[in-house]
């Protein structure tokens, strides 16, 4: 993981009086979550600073710096994955071979679902005065992709491979989205109930308000909507 291991220095960034309280419970939050826990001491420490999030000014985004630690970090090779323009294909290619019926699921937190082993706390950040080390992967660190598409493949392949190979239900993913489409409304929610149980025993959590577990013959995916006419 380490390519260069020679320290920084640490220069912190002021997060807004007004966000702060949001922060600290955010931190709280991410310890009791077991994604984060308080160090005493640190070899490296990114800064870190609070931002609103988006269409929701009285809420906080947690943001780490990590331009020195990203490049000190050996890369990460990216694993095979579907591309946007795969996905589409395939899906308008299902749309042309009969009626269709389709779901999609959205994952919580991606990278805060990943495990990681960071020895040298190269991703160890400052809050406060406060350092903590991560426990589960943080958003900004190079390798955080990779490794988020790497799970996931797994995750897949260990839910597709048991199955009975049929060309009635297709599974595409993207990052922390997931489509399941098929011809038959019964098949494609079972196999939705089925696949949201085996995301939750993998360690995945399924955001309930940006998923659509009833299977639709009208989905938005990637930012194109499907609608059953041709």
């Amino acid at each position: 993981m380490l390519a260069n291991p020679t320290p920084w220095r640490y220069q912190p960034i002021p997060t807004h009086t007004d966000l702060q309280p949001q922060i600290r419970n955010l931190l709280a939050d991410l310890c009791k979550r077991g994604c984060i826990q308080p160090e005493k001491s640190s070899t490296y420490l990114s800064a870190r600073w609070g931002i609103p999030k988006p269409g929701k000014p009285t809420e906080a985004r947690l943001v780490v710096d990590y331009q020195q630690a990203n490049r000190r970090c050996n890369p990460l090779q990216m694993p095979a994955a579907q591309t946007v323009t795969d996905i589409l294909d395939g899906i308008t290619e299902m749309k042309r071979s009969g009626e269709w019926f389709a779901t999609t699921l959205d994952l919580k937190d991606m990278f805060y679902s990943i495990p990681i082993n960071d020895p040298h706390g190269i991703l160890n950040m400052c809050v406060g005065g406060q350092m903590f080390s991560w426990k589960y992967c943080s958003q900004g660190y190079r390798n955080a992709p990779a490794l988020a598409a790497t799970a996931m493949n797994g995750t897949i392949d260990s839910f597709v491979r048991p199955r009975p190979k049929t060309a009635d239900v297709r599974i595409w993913t993207y990052v922390d989205d997931i489509v399941i489409m098929g011809h038959d409304c019964a098949v494609g929610r079972a196999t939705t109930v089925d696949l949201k149980d085996h995301l939750s025993n993998q360690g995945w959590t399924v955001n309930p308000a940006k998923s659509m577990s009833e299977p639709s013959s009208g989905i938005k995916f990637l930012g194109t909507r499907f609608t059953g006419q041709w």
